[in-house]
């Protein structure tokens, strides 16, 4: 069947500091659906900073992005 232009999935990007996240050891992308996540193992300092996901389907561009804290040991 002939898929539409607005029933394209949309391809999305995440990433941390504007440089891209990849599935590795310490961070792992999810998707499922329409639905990502990103998962940090073992949050620490390094990884404090802003988070941005872009997803893109070819004709609407969307941004969202957060600020991620992580606080130490008490």
């Amino acid at each position: 069947s002939e898929v539409k232009e607005h029933e394209r999935l949309p391809v999305s990007c995440r990433y941390f500091n504007e440089t891209e996240i990849k599935s590795n050891q310490k961070t792992r992308v999810d998707t499922k659906g329409s639905a990502t996540t990103l998962t940090i193992n073992k949050a620490d300092m390094p990884d404090v900073g802003v988070y941005k996901l872009v997803a893109d389907n070819g004709k609407e561009r969307i941004e969202t992005q957060a600020h991620v804290d992580v606080c130490g040991k008490c």
